[in-house]
């Protein structure tokens, strides 16, 4: 990454990358706070609308196997009566009003019934995680929002008065990517307005590049 550069002042020796970290653990701590349990609240939700999602599939296979089982179960028997029928004389077979059924079909309807209610169940909860999802995810781009701004006006301000904590810092590795994630972010606004063929821009696009490349393999 690039190295320290002259900064503003009383931040001499701090790259934005840098001064990003030391925010997020003093001005910017109550904001941060707000974001790690929104981005928690997030992995929760998503995690709860693919279980569901999941179960959503196995119970359509497992209905279509036990409504095949059924129909088998039912033409088998249907055949049987005409059979009986036939032998009988009656040749036109059991109305459907007077067709008995044993226990096996009768546990086939009883089972695809109870999947059917089953399958309505986690539909409604799949729904229902992912509105919360939607949820999470609206707040957790507003706090990210919020973080950057915040900082981006106090590194503009270039002076550490303001760096008193709001509250004790959010532990060292609570969450390790979100400097990386959140400072690329704010790099890109901050140089999406520049032209991009800028020396600015070019520089600042290799700067991420590289940034990227050490993450990854770190």
């Amino acid at each position: 990454g690039p190295g320290p550069g002259p900064g503003p002042e009383g931040l001499e020796g701090l790259d934005r990358h840098d001064a990003f970290a030391l925010f997020k653990t003093s001005g910017g701590a109550r904001t941060n706070a707000r974001l790690l349990e929104a981005k928690a609240a997030q992995r929760a939700a998503r995690a709860d609308c693919k279980a569901a999602a999941d179960e959503v599939n196995a119970l359509t296979d497992h209905i279509r196997e036990e409504s095949e089982l059924l129909e088998a179960k039912r033409s088998a028997r249907r055949a049987a009566d005409e059979v009986v029928a036939r032998a009988v004389g009656k040749g036109a077979g059991v109305a459907a009003g007077d067709e008995v059924i044993d226990e096996e079909e009768y546990a086939h309807v009883k089972n695809v019934k109870d999947l059917k209610a089953h399958y309505r169940a986690s539909k409604e909860a799949h729904a229902e995680a992912a509105e919360r999802v939607a949820r999470a995810t609206e707040q957790v781009d507003a706090l990210r929002k919020e973080l950057l701004q915040a900082f981006d006006e106090w590194y503009g301000a270039g002076t550490l008065d303001v760096f008193r904590p709001e509250e004790p810092p959010v532990p060292a590795g609570a969450d390790k990517l979100d400097n990386e994630e959140a400072f690329a972010l704010l790099e890109r606004e901050r140089i999406a307005s520049a032209s991009p063929h800028s020396v600015a821009f070019v520089n600042a696009g290799k700067s991420l590049k590289m940034r990227g490349k050490a993450l990854r393999a770190a």
